[in-house]
């Protein structure tokens, strides 16, 4: 069986060392995308409460809602 970089070797796959650092920052990007985006039903009748007890999502940060940095970031990255 010829060796790639998908077949495992052993018990574990063989990563190259040179994607570790792509795979850590998908996985930050990953990370902030789900924050500024937030739960999908997230409403402030229904969870406002949580957030203001600071237990739930906030919807914004330093008085800038997420969502809408989220939909500029996203539609000047498509345009570029």
């Amino acid at each position: 069986m010829p060796h790639t970089i998908f077949a495992p070797h052993g018990t574990r796959p063989q990563i190259p060392l040179y994607l570790l650092p792509l795979l850590r920052l998908q996985a930050r990007l990953k990370e902030v995308l789900n924050e500024m985006l937030g739960p999908v039903r997230w409403s402030p009748a229904t969870h406002g409460a949580a957030a203001a007890a600071g237990r739930g999502w906030e919807p914004t940060v330093m008085g800038l809602d997420k969502r809408l940095m989220l939909r500029y970031v996203c539609v000047h990255a498509c345009i570029i």
